[in-house]
């Protein structure tokens, strides 16, 4: 299946189960709190550069796909209300925005965010890396949005981006391990 459309928005209305890729190479699919199934044979879940992939309700991620693939301008958002534990993959734009007051988990492992991490919506709770403490380096720049909370945990959260790669509106909670800013040029930190 390929979802097409630059500013289109496709939400399903039910459970997807299919033999062969998903992939959206423009505009916006959301699960609409349902299930995206793959065979498990060779299918590939995909989001292309600039490409948005939305998680609601209180779905999970798509399961039995052999390759997940992230464009690194691509965006997944992690919407949902009963504050699931991210799946690990390379992502391009991370967006964990809980649809309530359950914190979304970071797993034990966590591969580079490409793009932009942002934590909260500016309404509910944010993320905690604090159950599972992954190290987290993240190459774009690093949101806590207004009312969200980010509590690092163990793990050492690196931001590899010059400029400003931290912009704190909410409450972040560093870790022991501590922050790290490894961008090339001056930092400055909002």
């Amino acid at each position: 299946a390929v979802f097409n459309g630059s500013s289109g928005e496709w939400t399903l209305g039910s459970a997807l189960t299919l033999g062969g890729d998903v992939t959206v190479t423009a505009g916006t699919l959301n699960n609409g709190g349902f299930l995206i199934t793959g065979n498990g044979g060779s299918d590939t879940f995909s989001v292309a550069n600039g490409a948005f992939f939305d998680m609601s309700g209180t779905s999970a991620y798509p399961a039995s796909f052999t390759t997940y693939t992230y464009g690194a301008t691509s965006t997944v958002r992690y919407l949902q209300t009963n504050g699931p534990t991210v799946t690990n993959a390379t992502y391009g734009h991370l967006e964990l925005k809980p649809a309530g007051a359950t914190a979304i988990v970071l797993p034990a492992s966590l591969n580079n965010i490409a793009g932009n991490f942002v934590i909260g919506n500016g309404t509910n709770a944010g993320a905690t890396a604090a159950m599972n403490n992954p190290a987290v380096t993240v190459a774009g720049i690093m949101t806590v949005a207004a009312n969200a909370t980010y509590t690092a945990g163990d793990g050492q959260l690196t931001l590899t981006a010059s400029g400003t790669p931290l912009v704190v509106n909410g409450t972040l909670d560093p870790s022991l391990a501590g922050i790290v800013y490894a961008g090339t040029s001056a930092t400055t930190v909002l």
